[in-house]
């Protein structure tokens, strides 16, 4: 884990405390946090979600949270190239969009 996520995940109360995964769409992440009632900073209602999920399945570690960050990555990179493939008749663009994006 990094720097801040002590503060963001292991500490988090939405990960620490029983929320729904509908919490996660209502606010803000520092709303909960922080106590913020008037202002709702770092709104990732899918991000949040998928933390959520992971800590309710097998907790939050290290390993499974690079790994499913990892899957969700390559899975977006497959899905724009086909998409720019479908979209580009020149052959080659997608491929230089994927790299430049991979870069």
């Amino acid at each position: 884990m990094v720097w801040d996520d002590n503060l963001y995940i292991k500490q988090g109360l939405l990960f620490t405390e029983k929320h729904s995964l509908l919490d996660s769409f209502k606010y803000g992440y520092f709303r909960e946090q922080m106590g913020m009632k008037g202002a709702d900073f770092y709104y990732h209602p899918l991000l949040t979600a998928s933390f959520m999920i992971e800590n309710s399945l097998w907790g939050l570690k290290t390993f499974t949270l690079r790994l499913i960050n990892l899957l969700i990555y390559i899975f977006s990179l497959f899905f724009i190239f086909l998409f720019l493939k479908r979209q580009y008749d020149k052959n080659y663009f997608p491929e230089i969009a994927m790299s430049l994006f991979e870069s």
